[in-house]
């Protein structure tokens, strides 16, 4: 695996019907865990209520969690 950026491009809702692009800090991942490269993501129907301004969570949020993706980092204890 190569060379794991320290940021990367993250859609973010940042207020009614409002998304912008920022660029975010990869986490560090612990040892149980596995570090994801995002290659696509769907949204579902409760991510387009956030964004029509509905109330159901919080703001500003990285929407869409039905994701697919390349493993780039593995825990030791995986």
């Amino acid at each position: 695996m190569g060379k794991i950026p320290e940021t990367a491009k993250v859609a973010v809702l940042t207020g009614e019907k409002k998304i912008d692009i920022k660029e975010l800090p990869i986490p560090k991942i612990n040892d149980d865990e596995v570090l994801v490269k995002v290659e696509g993501c769907g949204i579902c129907g409760t991510d387009v209520h956030e964004y029509k301004g509905d109330p159901f969570g919080y703001i500003p949020i990285q929407l869409g969690h039905e994701g697919t993706g390349t493993i780039v980092e593995i825990g030791w204890k995986i």
